[in-house]
């Protein structure tokens, strides 16, 4: 815990006045950098129409910017603890946003893809820059509120980012998508340059960088990711099928890649970790500061950003598809449907301030948990062809209330006893972390998904074949889905009674999927049991100065007010 004879905050009249201001700006960022997260889900069928895209293409479109993104959190984390926040924010803005404009002007694939690996550099910088900036600027109970609006946007627009994105893509193009991050990019930027200040390094040393073990966490973190994101393609054995990423290509009955991706991944970690381990206890810089995880809020708080994500993104993932596939809900309708999620989420991040002030950060982190265990088995139990939207309704509402605590003070747990001038490395690992949850529960409830509905398929049908073929090649689309070819559908393919089962099925195996990743939010819960009541709150301003009777400028061990290292 933190030490209680240090103030752990600078003199309220050094408060920054334009920190709640600076908060919109870096909000604004984080929905850039989320909704291009997954707005090429519903973007594909265009983009692959306008430049020629193949399978392989299309798989990599998403695929490189999350592998390049959850690998180099680490390492950006870390450089932006030695050459300040705001300038890696910036920094990280700017990559974005020209990554973005390469993306939205490519005439081919392969510079989309290229486009969308430089996004994920910019979003890897920007992200535990905009994390530690909120944790540098806001005490006390502030810091709460603060984290709860950060919070909520990481949830609200993850679900509802495939859906703005859809309505953007229907109204103008899938260029447009990418495009419009110009104007937000600008306007974050400015803002965050006029609404904080910089503070010169404590010591005045030059910065020492560990590129050595940079390079090991992007091999460690990246290869990981690789496996996780195309197991399901390449095969966790042996290849099932001739597949590839661009030009190259793995034939049927060979190693799958996802091997070597595995093992590179596996030696990369331990190198790494007894490499840190060496150059921490010989004094020198590293790029994850392994005595982090002695620090019991920061340790379960990461394993637990893992854990929900994992079901919260599994879920997330298999919502839109039902709704599209099975119901035939329209962009619009799934959207109006999903907003139950926003409305839960925002009274959840609203109220989550007064929730910490009376039981602690960690009381409500649980309640937020349990909120989305109860909703998601609720959603998994309103699955069938029959559902409607008010059906969902309440359950969604939950669920976002669930989100809303979760999200909001997660951070706030996470980082709450962690020194600021090590606030980089401690925001990019838990990024680090939701990313390899957020992999493993598209690819593991995604297996479920589709494994559970062949299954389905193979007991209520007397040849499934064609059929999971059918559907199998189009997502689901050839379900019941509005945005199909009506040629490609199975009532006209094949017969009604064929389709009625293959929504039930569909209904069957998403639910299942939906219980699984219930399950795996009920574990967040479980490993909590180490943080007995709330985290204890940072002293107010007023107590700070209170505790001492002289003006003392704060270390680089304490959060550093209205100054950004």
């Amino acid at each position: 815990m933190s030490d209680p004879s240090a103030p752990s905050a600078p003199e309220a009249a050094d408060l920054n006045p334009r920190r709640w201001l600076m908060l919109g700006f870096l909000s604004a960022a984080m929905t850039m950098v989320m909704i291009d997260a997954t707005v090429l889900n519903v973007g594909v069928p265009q983009l692959a129409a306008d430049i020629g895209a193949g399978p392989s293409d299309i798989q990599w479109f998403n695929a490189a910017y999350a592998l390049v993104f959850a690998a180099l959190l680490i390492t950006f984390g870390q450089a932006a603890d030695r050459v300040g926040y705001r300038r890696m924010f910036i920094l990280g803005a700017s990559v974005f946003v020209l990554a973005s404009l390469v993306v939205a002007l490519s005439p081919a694939a392969p510079m989309v893809i290229v486009g969308r690996a430089l996004q994920g550099v910019g979003g890897a910088m920007l992200v535990p820059a905009t994390l530690s900036l909120v944790n540098s600027h806001f005490f006390g109970r502030e810091r709460g509120s603060a984290f709860a609006i950060w919070g909520v946007v990481i949830g609200v627009v993850a679900a509802l980012g495939p859906i703005v994105g859809g309505l953007v893509i229907e109204v103008a193009s899938w260029r447009w998508a990418f495009a419009i991050n110009v104007p937000i990019a600008a306007a974050a930027i400015i803002g965050v340059l006029f609404t904080t200040t910089v503070r010169p390094r404590a010591d005045g040393s030059r910065a020492e960088y560990d590129i050595a073990g940079a390079a090991l966490s992007a091999v460690a973190v990246g290869g990981l990711v690789f496996a996780l994101i195309e197991g399901p393609v390449y095969g966790w054995g042996i290849t099932a099928t001739e597949s590839g990423i661009g030009p190259l290509t793995w034939p049927e009955g060979a190693p799958s890649p996802v091997l070597a991706s595995l093992l590179a991944s596996v030696v990369a970690g331990v190198v790494f970790w007894r490499r840190e381990v060496r150059r921490s206890r010989s004094g020198h810089t590293v790029v994850l500061a392994l005595s982090l995880f002695r620090v019991t809020t920061f340790a379960v708080g990461t394993v637990v950003g893992l854990v929900i994500m994992f079901g919260e993104f599994g879920m997330i993932l298999t919502l839109p598809l039902f709704l599209q596939n099975v119901l035939g809900y329209n962009a619009f309708q799934a959207g109006a449907t999903v907003a139950s999620i926003t409305v839960g989420g925002l009274l959840g991040a609203s109220t989550s301030g007064r929730f910490v002030g009376w039981k602690g950060t960690a009381t409500t982190v649980r309640w937020g948990v349990l909120a989305q265990v109860v909703a998601m088995v609720g959603i998994a139990s309103t699955y069938s062809p029959t559902a409607t939207a008010w059906g969902f309704a309440p359950w969604l509402f939950l669920f976002g209330v669930g989100v809303g605590l979760t999200n909001a003070q997660l951070l706030n747990m996470v980082l709450a006893d962690i020194p600021v001038r090590q606030s980089g490395q401690g925001s990019a690992t838990q990024s680090t972390s939701r990313q390899i949850g957020i992999a493993l529960g598209v690819a593991v409830i995604g297996a479920v998904l589709w494994t559970s509905l062949d299954r389905q398929l193979d007991v209520q049908l007397v040849d499934a074949a064609p059929v999971e073929a059918a559907i199998s090649g189009s997502s689901g689309a050839a379900i019941n889905s509005p945005d199909v070819d009506p040629a490609d559908r199975l009532d006209v393919r094949f017969d009604v009674e064929t389709q009625a089962k293959a929504q039930e099925a569909f209904s069957t195996a998403v639910a299942r999927a939906t219980y699984v990743g219930a399950g795996f939010v009920a574990l967040a819960f479980i490993a909590m049991a180490p943080i007995r009541g709330g985290v204890p709150r940072p002293p107010q301003p007023q107590q700070a100065v209170s505790a001492s009777a002289g003006v003392r400028r704060p270390t680089d061990d304490e959060p550093m007010g209205p100054s950004v290292a």
